[in-house]
């Protein structure tokens, strides 16, 4: 049987591990977190630029039409 300092500075380290393994665990979360808000931005930029391709392709045909006319 171990006697009581070190067993308590063994449970202490053991702690100590836990929580660094926790805080690793939780910057983890918040760096896929941080990708998934930049992969969703990147989503709604290029939904943006397809509309407004878009509406600049049915405006220039608008135009193509009324001067065909």
């Amino acid at each position: 049987m171990m006697p009581q300092p070190q067993q308590q500075q063994q449970q202490q380290q053991q702690a100590a591990a836990a929580a660094a393994a926790a805080a690793a665990a939780a910057a983890a979360a918040a760096a896929a977190a941080a990708a998934a808000a930049a992969a969703a931005a990147a989503v709604a930029t290029a939904a943006a630029a397809a509309a407004a391709a878009a509406a600049a392709a049915v405006g220039s045909w608008g135009c193509w039409e009324r001067w065909r006319l």
